[in-house]
């Protein structure tokens, strides 16, 4: 079965996620250098999710790293629960690729980004 990952661009703001010295907002579409092909995500997709064809979303918070990798990604949040679309959106993190924070962001601490990642299952 082939999954789909569809990644979210904007969501509401979340307080209270990353460590006072930095401060997190959401990824902007012009950011993006790489992200996840269909079927790289199909190999992540949640089995439990994907046996029962749950789809779900999970919203990860990573540092950019200085060449534009994720690092220190967390889960802030996943919905359903207790089917792996966090473990699932953190593990495809490493696929992903923003550009470097600019040296406006980098003074200002927003090293960080919030990024909302979709699993949907496909249509038969």
């Amino acid at each position: 079965m082939k999954s789909c990952i569809l990644l979210g661009l904007a969501i509401a703001a979340i307080s209270g996620a990353c460590n006072a010295a930095e401060t997190a907002r959401a990824v902007k579409p012009s950011e993006w250098r790489a992200r996840p092909s269909g079927d790289m995500a199909s190999r992540y997709y949640p089995d439990r999710a994907q046996r029962m064809e749950v789809g779900g979303q999970a919203v990860v918070d990573c540092r950019i790293g200085p060449e534009g990798k994720l690092e220190d990604c967390k889960v802030l949040s996943e919905s359903p629960a207790e089917y792996g679309f966090g473990e699932a959106a953190i593990r495809l993190t490493k696929f992903m690729e923003l550009a470097p924070p600019s040296e406006k962001d980098k003074r200002k601490g927003r090293m960080r980004r919030i990024i909302p990642v979709g699993f949907a299952v496909p249509r038969s």
